[in-house]
């Protein structure tokens, strides 16, 4: 029965926390994103909620956006986030999808 609790208990955890990655942290402070123009902003590990492929869900604070790698240093930051290095962070320029105001999807393109 002790056995059957304790794994009971494993798995209510695990589900919890399924989805994001051991580096993200709820808690973060609030970073600007221009929804109309790129703009170059540093990539943390402990914004990183996902990973889909190439492209990463990324907290800043009042949101969430998409960010798709589209350059060799955000997908070497990907890279990195995978294999669980919170230390990762990486300068890149994130470009709009869309010119508007609701914007959430950007690629993080080559820094200029």
């Amino acid at each position: 029965m002790k056995t059957f609790v304790a794994a009971f208990i494993f798995l209510i955890t695990t589900a919890a926390s399924a989805g994001e990655y051991p580096c993200y942290r709820g808690a973060v402070p609030f970073l600007s994103v221009p929804t109309d123009r790129p703009s170059i902003v540093t990539l943390e590990a402990r914004r990183v909620v996902s990973i889909t492929g190439n492209v990463l869900t990324y907290d800043i604070g009042t949101k969430t956006i998409t960010i798709e790698a589209d350059s060799a240093a955000a997908r070497r930051f990907l890279r990195d986030v995978n294999r669980g290095r919170c230390s990762a962070s990486e300068p890149t320029t994130l470009k709009p999808d869309r010119i508007s105001p609701f914007n959430a999807r950007y690629k993080a393109v080559v820094p200029h």
